[in-house]
């Protein structure tokens, strides 16, 4: 007798949220204007150049940390991992990746 009543307010309740959510999915769009977008200060935004920069900046930082923590001299390990990092960021950056 109980599972027949739990399956009854199970499904009662599942139909109403599913009721309110397809109202919510029925709101239109904003519309597009002419000057959508106008407002956009390309002053605001880093140049690709200078995101390379932070983020070589950044790599530079870990490596002079990992320096430190090593006693002054990279182990193999670090070196690799921050050359595997720099290949990467290069790679995203659109830039060739060093020949060894």
């Amino acid at each position: 007798m109980r599972l027949p009543i739990f399956t009854l307010v199970f499904l009662a309740a599942a139909g109403a949220a599913q009721a309110q959510m397809g109202t919510m999915m029925m709101n239109p769009m904003p519309q597009a204007t002419a000057t959508y977008g106008g407002d956009f200060d390309a002053q605001r935004y880093p140049s690709q150049q200078e995101r390379y920069a932070a983020k070589i900046a950044a790599l530079k930082a870990k490596m002079l940390k990992l320096t430190a923590a090593d006693g002054g001299q990279l182990s193999p390990e670090h070196k690799a991992s921050l050359q595997k990092e720099l290949d990467s960021l290069n790679r995203q950056f659109g830039l060739k990746v060093a020949g060894r």
